[in-house]
């Protein structure tokens, strides 16, 4: 086989590969809420852990326990952003989806600061202001119809 032809034959088996994965189709509504209900119980799950973690440390000292305890919540933040990403959105909730997306990462990368400076005996001066939550857009009413996790108020 020619290096043209086997050149032709890979962007075939990819063209092919990303029809397969639904690259023009609308996502499902369901399928999409359902995976916004997921992200809101990883997400609940990663603070319940942060709070466990800041009250049950076990190490040699306060910054160390934080930074630790910092570090998971940034890694559970991180996983299930990923996993949502795994879904594809209907066409009306693309934008939503994208700026969860991006608020879910750039919140899991500060907190991975955070934890970056907590080792150091230092913490972020925009922690509090993190862990608030800020920069993640309101979820609309139609995911809210498939994630009922999402619509209970957080503790």
């Amino acid at each position: 086989m020619t290096s043209g032809v086997r050149t032709s034959a890979l962007v075939a088996l990819a063209v092919a590969a990303l029809a397969g994965c639904g690259g023009g189709s609308d996502g499902d509504p369901t399928t999409f809420g359902r995976a916004a209900d997921r992200t809101c119980r990883d997400l609940s799950a990663a603070v319940t852990t942060l709070r466990q973690d800041l009250v049950r440390t076990t190490a040699s000292t306060e910054q160390a326990g934080l930074a630790t305890a910092l570090q998971r919540y940034s890694d559970g933040v991180r996983r299930a952003a990923d996993r949502l990403a795994d879904t594809k959105a209907p066409k009306a909730d693309a934008a939503f989806r994208t700026s969860t997306l991006e608020g879910l990462r750039r919140h899991a990368d500060a907190m991975h600061a955070a934890a970056v400076q907590g080792r150091r005996g230092k913490v972020a001066t925009a922690l509090a202001e993190e862990v608030r939550g800020a920069g993640l857009p309101e979820i609309p009413a139609r995911v809210l119809e498939d994630a009922p996790d999402c619509r209970r108020t957080g503790d």
